[in-house]
């Protein structure tokens, strides 16, 4: 069984490895561009939140790290090449023996991922009762990862074509 530990240092490295890899500027351009495109003016003030908690997340363990020879340069392997699985996976056990010895400190970057896991964007459609041609509860261009996204349709009709989720790239 894996430790929480483990687990929260996990999250941690799944969070920070796209921000790693297309740096800070990037990472909100991409998300804020995604986020906009569906949302509007709101969804790309979301795309602010959700860069500036992970780059908050980012901080808080380069500060924490710092002092510890090992895991300052595990987390420096990881921020220079963030596509390399071996300096990932070094990394996350780093930060699960860190988080293991301090339970205040996988408290507080617990509660950290979990507030950036509610900022992505959710969107939901619930369709009742509906008659039509045609009938989509959701259609997208693009959906970035780590959104959250339902339809529900209930007693409804389409003559044609009945469709819950249409998306063109999921990523």
């Amino acid at each position: 069984m894996e430790s929480l530990a483990m687990t929260i240092a996990a999250s941690a490295v799944a969070i920070l490895t796209p921000f790693l890899k297309k740096g800070a500027e990037k990472f909100a351009e991409e998300i804020g561009k995604s986020v906009e495109e569906s949302g509007g003016e709101a969804g790309k003030k979301l795309g602010e939140i959700v860069v500036d908690k992970t780059k908050k997340l980012f901080d808080k363990l380069k500060q924490k790290l710092s002092g510890n020879e090992e895991s300052e340069m595990n987390l420096r392997l990881l921020e220079k090449d963030p596509e390399n699985e071996a300096y990932a996976q070094s990394f996350q056990k780093v930060l699960a023996r860190e988080l293991d010895n301090d339970k205040n400190f996988a408290q507080e970057i617990d509660t950290q991922i979990k507030e950036i896991k509610q900022s992505n964007p959710q969107v939901k459609a619930i369709i009742e009762k509906a008659e039509a041609e045609n009938l989509t509860g959701i259609r997208a261009k693009r959906i970035s990862g780590g959104s959250n996204v339902e339809s529900q349709i209930t007693d409804s009709k389409a003559r044609q074509n009945l469709t819950g989720i249409d998306v063109d790239e999921i990523g």
